[in-house]
């Protein structure tokens, strides 16, 4: 009985001992590039909340290369229209790719009413 318990004691120490200490775990850094709008009406596109777009982009690196990109697609009109344009820069010029970003889709909006119901 008492070569049993010594033999426990042997082993619950070694095991204990054994076992790494201070584990460290990795911390994973993600980054979002790149942001795609597809819509299918032209009401969609003047719904773009700005804000959410900026927010999406808020954690990266002032460094880090982003994309955004705009597509339209009228397959109900006569001339199934399909556009697409897209900005990109550093996520340290966010405002100045969302103020291009208005600008075409602007542009986007104008050539679809264009042609929407011809």
């Amino acid at each position: 009985m008492k070569k049993l318990l010594v033999a426990i004691c042997l082993f619950t120490f070694t095991y204990g001992y054994s076992q790494k200490k201070g584990r460290s775990f990795k911390s994973l850094d993600a980054k979002v590039t790149a942001v795609s709008y597809s819509v299918s009406s032209i009401e969609e596109l003047e719904t773009i909340d700005w804000e959410s777009a900026k927010e999406i982009f808020s954690e990266n690196e002032d460094d880090v290369e982003i994309k955004m990109s705009f597509e339209i697609d009228l397959k109900e009109s006569k001339y199934k229209i399909k556009a697409k344009f897209s900005v990109g820069g550093e996520s340290q010029e966010i405002d100045s790719l969302i103020v291009k970003s208005k600008k075409g889709i602007k542009g986007l909006i104008k050539l679809a009413t264009k042609y929407k119901n011809k």
